[in-house]
């Protein structure tokens, strides 16, 4: 018997055309699968966030129920000292109680406060970010600022480190001249 008389084993396999066409229908499936999954993730910020304020309308609500007063938006003790704000009075209702028990609401002035944490070292309840209060579709929720004259936050009573909130409440003006503070220009 002849080697030419035997069948021969066709050994099939893929060309390199077919790799390609293969690997180009699967970058064309990824590309149109990326943006929805895209949304999808978007869509679950979107509810964290909404999530987050229906949280926060409870510490409000529960502050209230304890207290029998809305929580303060802000506290003035004196013109221009800068005392602790909503965030501050709803830690306890958003289970942060470590972070309410690391504050001296005895000192009326929070950037005193602070700026005493901060130079001993200790951890202050403004500096630790808070979930409850940032929101995950914001891209620059969790950043820290340097606040006082040097930072973006001239006004803020030189508080030092503080991690910003998308969530704040509102104080009002203790100024007693308004006028011409929401004046819309002439178009």
């Amino acid at each position: 018997m002849t080697t030419d008389a035997l069948p021969r084993k066709t050994r099939r396999a893929f060309t390199i055309v077919e790799l390609l066409v293969v690997i180009a229908i699967i970058g064309i499936m990824v590309s149109l699968l990326l943006p929805a999954v895209q949304a999808g993730r978007e869509s679950a910020r979107r509810m964290s966030c909404a999530n987050h304020l229906r949280q926060l309308t409870l510490a409000i609500h529960n502050y209230e129920a304890a207290f029998r007063v809305m929580p303060p938006g802000s506290y003035h003790t004196a013109p221009h000292e800068f005392s602790w704000g909503l965030a501050a009075y709803l830690l306890p209702f958003m289970e942060e109680a470590a972070a309410f028990e690391s504050i001296d609401f005895a000192n009326p002035h929070c950037g005193n406060h602070i700026r005493g944490i901060q130079a001993t070292g200790q951890n202050d309840p403004s500096s630790k970010p808070i979930a409850t209060l940032l929101c995950p579709s914001d891209p620059l929720a969790g950043l820290s600022l340097l606040s006082g004259p040097l930072g973006p936050l001239p006004a803020s009573g030189d508080c030092g480190v503080l991690h910003p909130a998308n969530y704040l409440g509102m104080a009002g003006s203790n100024d007693p001249n308004v006028t011409g503070t929401y004046a819309v220009a002439a178009a």
